[in-house]
């Protein structure tokens, strides 16, 4: 970006040469690139403005300027403002991929996902080679429900760039949701080859290996590993809970999910509360305290290795 900005300096200096009754406006461009190149959205958006105001300015500058105006409106907080310049720069810049994904990324932001998938289509189709369009088209698919097509950006993305372990991990999810348990058990291996200290991937083969049934012992080195990189984790704890209680060692187990139900405090209770509830070992309604009654209710569930979260999804914030 840095690259772009500074070229965009040397061509507005060159630009400026001849026409000395632009100069007022053309000095304001000059402001707003070197106002962006030290991450100022604020007096970038103040000197863009200006900047094209600039009578006759040719039009891939214009795009260009409306195009890092964008950028700085998001930057700001205000991705409407930023879709407005990245429509308005569209028609203008003569490579649109760059304009068509920022302008996915701002809808996206909105919610407005379909609007947003259409964007990164659009990249896709200008230039199908920029893995990060595919991956955030993935990303949308997911949040929309369209798995199957969300599975095929992901691969194509990784394809594309074979060792990035944050579309790994993103793949790794998205099979789990598919079923596909073996895939992302799989995918999460990648991601640890890759980035050995990278807590969540430990996590994520553990609790997937828990899911499927299969390697326990080996599950539960993995969650240990990832305990010990990002310690006090609530999620890593209730792995490990979960883990111990398939293995038999049932105190540990009780033990585990009382200290992850501490660490997540009246939110992960509450969810503990209304699954022991829903699997008939609590009979009060959930109420975020971690009672007698609840510690019973736990007793109970790790007695019969319940399973207690497999297959759960946190209930929906109170109104």
């Amino acid at each position: 970006m840095r690259l772009i900005l500074l070229s965009a300096f040397a061509a507005c200096l060159a630009f400026a040469a001849p026409l000395h009754a632009q100069e007022e406006e053309l000095d304001w461009c000059r402001v707003a690139i070197m106002a962006d190149s030290a991450g100022e959205p604020e007096t970038a958006i103040e000197a863009y403005t200006k900047c094209l105001e600039t009578p006759d300015l040719e039009d891939d500058y214009r795009g260009m300027f409306l195009h890092q105006r964008g950028l700085a409106f998001d930057a700001m907080g205000d991705p409407q403002r930023a879709i407005e310049d990245f429509t308005q720069a569209l028609p203008l810049v003569p490579e649109p991929e760059r304009t068509f994904s920022a302008r996915g990324l701002a809808r996206a932001e909105m919610g407005q996902y379909d609007k947003a998938i259409y964007d990164f289509t659009q990249a896709i189709n200008v230039d199908p080679h920029v893995p990060g369009n595919w991956h955030m088209r993935g990303i949308l698919n997911m949040e929309v429900g369209n798995l199957e097509d969300a599975l095929a950006d992901y691969d194509t993305a990784l394809s594309l760039a074979p060792d990035n372990v944050v579309v790994l991990g993103g793949r790794a999810e998205l099979k789990a949701r598919l079923g596909d348990s073996a895939g992302a058990i799989d995918d999460y291996g990648q991601v640890i080859e890759l980035e050995p200290r990278f807590a969540p991937a430990y996590n994520g083969r553990a609790w997937h290996r828990y899911i499927a049934g299969v390697d326990y012992a080996e599950a539960l080195q993995d969650i240990e590993i990832g305990m010990a990189l990002e310690p006090g984790n609530t999620d890593y704890v209730d792995t490990q809970a979960h883990l111990l209680s398939a293995l038999g060692r049932k105190e540990e187990a009780l033990d585990a999910f009382l200290e992850a139900a501490d660490l997540g405090g009246p939110e992960r209770i509450n969810w503990y509360q209304h699954e022991l509830a829903a699997k008939g070992y609590l009979d009060e309604a959930p109420n975020g305290e971690l009672d007698e009654a609840t510690r019973a209710a736990f007793e109970a569930c790790v007695a019969d290795d319940c399973r207690l979260l497999d297959g759960a999804e946190p209930p929906e914030p109170a109104e």
